[in-house]
C-alpha cells in the first residue's frame, strides 16, 4: 500500500519513488511510479488537478547512482561497450507552474515517469541477467517514446535530455537483446536529436556523441 497521502501532488510521488531506488527499493519504487502513472490518467481525465498554474514546467536531471543499489553483483563495467553506453540518469520534474491539463504536459509526465520505471527493469535486467525484466524494460521504453512523440516540446532543455537519454538507453537494451533492427532505429533518433540539441551541457553531449559513435560498430 502507498504511504504517501492521497493529496501528495504527482511529482512528489515520482521524487519519492527515485529516493527509493536510491535506497534500493526497486520493487516498492515500481509500485509507486505505477500508481503515480494511474493517477495521472485520473487527473487528466478529471476537472482536479494537483498542479495549478499558468506555465508549464521545467525538468530537472537529477542523477542517480544506480552502482550497487540493486545488490553486491552490480558492475559498472558490465554495462560497457554494448554499441550504446548506458546513461544512467533518471528524471525529475519540478513543480512550479505545472498544469497537467495541458495535454503536452500530462504526455511528457507520462513519458518520464515510464521511462523511470524502464530504467529499473533495464538495470535489473543487466545486473541479474533477467530476460523478463529486459523485456518488460523495452515495453517501457516504447510507451515513453510513443508519449514523447505525442508531445513533443523541444523548448525546455529537460525535455531534450530525456529524448536524448530515451533513444540512448532503448538503443543500448536493443543491443543486448540483439535486436539489430531496434539498434539501428535508435541510432538514427539518437542522431536526429543530436543534431537539434540545444543548451545542453557539453559535458551529456559529448556523452551522447560518444554513445553514438559506439553505436555506430553495429552492422
Amino acid at each position: 500500500m502507498l504511504l504517501l497521502p492521497h493529496s501528495q501532488k504527482l511529482a512528489q510521488m515520482n521524487q519519492h519513488a527515485l529516493l527509493m531506488i536510491c535506497e534500493g527499493h526497486h520493487q516498492f519504487a515500481k509500485c509507486v511510479l505505477h500508481e503515480c502513472l494511474d493517477k495521472a490518467v485520473q487527473r487528466a481525465n478529471g476537472s482536479a488537478c494537483d498542479f495549478p498554474g499558468s506555465l508549464r514546467s521545467s525538468l530537472s536531471v537529477s542523477y542517480i547512482p544506480l552502482v550497487g543499489s540493486l545488490g553486491h553483483d552490480d558492475d559498472w563495467r558490465g554495462y560497457v561497450g554494448q554499441y550504446f553506453e548506458f546513461h544512467r540518469f533518471l528524471f525529475d520534474l519540478t513543480e512550479t507552474g505545472v498544469r497537467l491539463w495541458d495535454s503536452v504536459t500530462y504526455l511528457t509526465f507520462s513519458g518520464i515517469v515510464g521511462y523511470n520505471v524502464a530504467m529499473i527493469y533495464h538495470h535489473e535486467g543487466l545486473i541479474e541477467k533477467d530476460l523478463f525484466s529486459l523485456l518488460a524494460a523495452r515495453t517501457w521504453y516504447e510507451y515513453s517514446v510513443n508519449m514523447s512523440l505525442r508531445g513533443r516540446d523541444t523548448s525546455d532543455q529537460g525535455t531534450m535530455m530525456f529524448r536524448l537519454s530515451l533513444y540512448n538507453n532503448l538503443g543500448h537494451l536493443c543491443s543486448v537483446l540483439g535486436d539489430g533492427a531496434g539498434v539501428r532505429q535508435c541510432r538514427s533518433e539518437l542522431e536526429t536529436e543530436l543534431r537539434s540539441a540545444h543548451q545542453i551541457d557539453e559535458i551529456m553531449l559529448g556523452f551522447f556523441r560518444q554513445s553514438l559513435t559506439l553505436a555506430w560498430t553495429h552492422p
